[in-house]
């Protein structure tokens, strides 16, 4: 536990890092998990729509529990940074595919960070706070805010609002 001796301010502000990184990919599985049969339509490959997630999926979960071990022997910081440096610029690759050979390729290399990531806040998070208030600070707090958190609006909103959007938008269109 690296808590110990860190100002309450610090460990908040470390917390609310380690969220942001997981809300980043998170934030890119709900726009993607939405977005992707509009992409392939573009890019002309709906026989390999499952080449896409599958990409992401088996990358992500074999890079997981290596990033875990890793981050045992050299630190996490490193591999917090990398993972999302890492997972922006592939997102960036995949916005940038010209057809679907690039899209799954960029997508397995956003898949081997998006794991790095995934193991990484999980395992901080683990650090900043001893076993008995982990539980504490993750459910009875999050399930007593869930009604004035913004995330169920969010859940209704955005998808209703993407899909008009998307209607007015194409996504070849905008390269």
């Amino acid at each position: 536990m690296i808590t110990q001796g860190l100002s309450r301010r610090k460990v908040i502000l470390a917390t609310a890092g380690t969220m942001l990184a997981l809300l980043l990919a998170a934030l890119d599985q709900t726009i993607v998990g939405t977005a992707i049969p509009r992409i392939v339509a573009d890019l002309n490959g709906l026989d390999r729509l499952a080449w896409v997630t599958t990409a992401y999926l088996v990358t992500s979960t074999t890079m997981t529990p290596i990033a875990g071990k890793l981050g045992d022997l050299f630190g996490r910081k490193p591999f917090l940074l990398a993972g999302m440096i890492g997972f922006v610029v592939a997102s960036a690759f995949c916005g940038l595919s010209q057809n679907m050979t690039e899209l799954i390729v960029f997508r397995g290399i956003q898949g081997i960070f998006g794991g790095v990531l995934f193991a990484t806040v999980f395992t901080v998070i683990g650090d900043l706070f001893p076993p008995e208030n982990r539980a504490g600070a993750g459910s009875s707090r999050s399930t007593s805010r869930s009604a004035s958190s913004p995330w169920p609006l969010c859940w209704q909103v955005f998808p209703t609002f993407g899909r008009r959007l998307r209607g007015a938008t194409s996504i070849s269109g905008a390269r």
